[in-house]
C-alpha cells in the first residue's frame, strides 16, 4: 500500500512548486477543526506553466490509441486504489461525508 505524503506544494509537470505566499487549509467539519497541512496557492507563473505543460501533454496523449489511453487510465485507478483507507479517511475528513459514501 502506498502512503499519502502531503507536501503542500503544487505538482507542475514532474516538479513540486510552492512559490506562492498564500496558502489554504482543509477543514474537518466533523471535528470542527482545520486539518494540519497547508497547501500553497499557485502563483500566476505556476498556473501558466501548468497550462502550458498540460497543453503539451494533451498533444501526446491525443495521439495514443484508445487501448493505450485505457491502460493509462487503468494505471491511474490502480494507484488511487493502492492508497486504500488512508485516502478514504482523508476524503471523509475533508468532505464531511461518512466513509460509506466515499
Amino acid at each position: 500500500m502506498n502512503t499519502i505524503v502531503l507536501t503542500g506544494s503544487n505538482f507542475i509537470g514532474y516538479k513540486n512548486s510552492a512559490k506562492g505566499e498564500k496558502s489554504i487549509q482543509a477543514f474537518a467539519t466533523s471535528k470542527n477543526e482545520y486539518l494540519p497541512e497547508k497547501f500553497s496557492i499557485a502563483t500566476e507563473e505556476e498556473f501558466q506553466s501548468a497550462l502550458e505543460l498540460s497543453a503539451s501533454a494533451f498533444q501526446t496523449y491525443s495521439q495514443l490509441s484508445y487501448a493505450s489511453r485505457a491502460a493509462f487510465l487503468d494505471r491511474i485507478a490502480q494507484e488511487i486504489m493502492a492508497l486504500g483507507d488512508e485516502l478514504i479517511n482523508r476524503c471523509s475528513a475533508e468532505s464531511g461525508l461518512p466513509i460509506g459514501r466515499i
